[in-house]
C-alpha cells in the first residue's frame, strides 16, 4: 500500500471512529483487510441506536467522488462523515443479533 493510500484509509477510519464516539458509541471493533482488488474496513458495533443507524446510512450513501479523491481528502479531520463516504465505492450494512457490521469498501484503481 502506498503512503497516500495508507493516509486515506487512516482518515476514513478516523472520521468513522469520531462519528461513533460523538454519538456515545464506545464498544466497537475495527479491522482493515487489504485484498488484491480492494481495501475493506470493517466496523463491528454492539447495540447501535436505530436513529443513529438511519443517520449513518444516510451519510454513507454518496459513493466515490474523483475531485475529493484528488484534492479534498487532505481536509479530513473532525468532520461529521462529510468526506469519508466520498472515498468509498460501496458500504454494506449487516445485522447479526445485537451486532451491526459496517463494511466500507474502497476499490483499488489503476494509476
Amino acid at each position: 500500500m502506498d503512503r497516500k493510500e495508507e493516509e486515506k484509509i487512516a482518515k476514513i477510519v478516523g472520521e468513522m471512529t469520531h462519528y461513533l464516539l460523538k454519538h456515545n458509541i464506545q464498544l466497537f471493533d475495527v479491522k482493515v483487510h487489504h485484498h488484491e482488488e480492494s481495501y475493506i474496513i470493517i466496523f463491528q458495533i454492539e447495540s447501535i441506536n436505530q436513529e443513529i443507524l438511519i443517520d449513518l446510512k444516510d451519510k454513507m450513501k454518496y459513493g466515490r467522488d474523483e475531485e475529493i479523491e484528488a484534492y479534498g481528502w487532505t481536509l479530513m479531520g473532525n468532520t461529521d462523515l462529510e468526506i469519508a463516504p466520498r472515498l468509498l465505492d460501496n458500504v454494506v450494512f449487516e445485522q447479526k443479533d445485537q451486532m451491526t457490521i459496517i463494511k466500507l469498501i474502497r476499490n483499488k484503481h489503476e494509476r
